[in-house]
């Protein structure tokens, strides 16, 4: 155990002399202190799990689990609940949540999220169509991303298009519009000719 008269120790990595609250215990030493201080060790674990991101995975999985088997109760609380929703908003409205939104989007219609970086930059991120930004939202708040919209003649009734027959991207009224229309130009332009004819009477 550590003397009373001690308040300092040396890190074994940095060298330096540092107050006794900058080392975590460790009981199976004299001191009941760590030999490196916390921020080298801090470092030296990011740079193994780094190095070991495989390792690393299965670890903090089975840790996971064992504290979820060891504490059922935890997930039937009021509190765990509340947290949990709170997390899920948090995270749809945030960027990972966008992007992998994004990302999801992207793999359906066989893009990939630097291609629809593109795309979205040289429209502006406006709709193709109608020129205006994405309005619709989520339940949870967050905003849509603009629809990859492809030709439905080149990949009909596939779950995920080939990427070669995108058009653009579409806000969510100018996507459903062509689509409620089957892409039929023909539809459309009579469609035009019904907005602009005037009224009969």
């Amino acid at each position: 155990m550590q003397s009373d008269n001690i308040t300092r120790k040396t890190c074994t990595i940095c060298k330096e002399a540092l107050p006794l609250d900058h080392f975590s215990p460790n009981r199976t030493r004299k001191d009941g202190l760590h030999g490196e201080c916390k921020p080298c060790a801090k470092v030296r674990m990011q740079e193994w799990r780094k190095a070991n991101a495989e390792r690393w995975r299965q670890i903090a999985n089975a840790a996971g689990r064992r504290w979820y088997q060891n504490h059922p109760e935890y997930f039937d609380s009021p509190e765990y609940k509340e947290k949990n929703r709170q997390r899920a908003r948090r995270y749809a409205s945030g960027e990972v949540g966008i992007i992998r939104k994004r990302k999801s989007l992207c793999k359906r219609h066989g893009l990939t999220l630097d291609r629809y970086r593109a795309l979205w930059e040289s429209q502006s991120g406006l709709c193709a169509i109608c020129g205006k930004p994405e309005l619709s939202k989520h339940q949870n708040g967050s905003q849509w991303n603009l629809c990859i919209d492809h030709d439905h003649r080149c990949c009909p009734g596939e779950q995920q298009a080939c990427g070669t027959c995108v058009r653009g991207l579409l806000c969510n009224r100018c996507n459903r519009a062509i689509g409620w229309f089957g892409d039929d130009i023909q539809l459309i332009k009579n469609a035009l000719k019904y907005l602009t004819r005037g009224p009969l009477l």
